[in-house]
């Protein structure tokens, strides 16, 4: 199994808009594509920009090259991209492994 964990950061007062959009295009977007949603949590900020981070799963990165050529050609991703970088101060976008002792493992 492969992961993306995607932490962007945002100005708090965009927090609950930006985890929004996660919840009503980016989720049953990604899913529809074939990737798996893992999880989503939030630092809470106090006062401070917030980091969010989405984790996705799927099985290797020759599915992630199906899942990404599936996402370019749906106009809701860019429609998603737009929105969510019109919020986002920096963040990342990392492949990560599952470790042999990880439940998912």
């Amino acid at each position: 199994m492969v992961l993306i964990v995607d932490t962007v950061q945002v100005e708090a007062e965009h927090a609950e808009e930006y985890l929004e959009l996660v919840q009503t295009l980016g989720v049953p977007m990604m899913t529809e594509a074939g990737a798996g949603f893992v999880s989503c949590a939030t630092g809470k900020g106090y006062g401070e920009p917030i980091d969010i981070q989405v984790v996705w799963s799927f099985p290797d990165h020759g599915e992630w090259n199906r899942i990404r050529k599936t996402l370019v050609l749906d106009p809701r991703w860019h429609e998603y991209g737009s929105s969510t970088a019109s919020l986002r101060l920096g963040g990342t976008s990392r492949f990560l492994y599952p470790t042999p002792f990880s439940p998912e493992a």
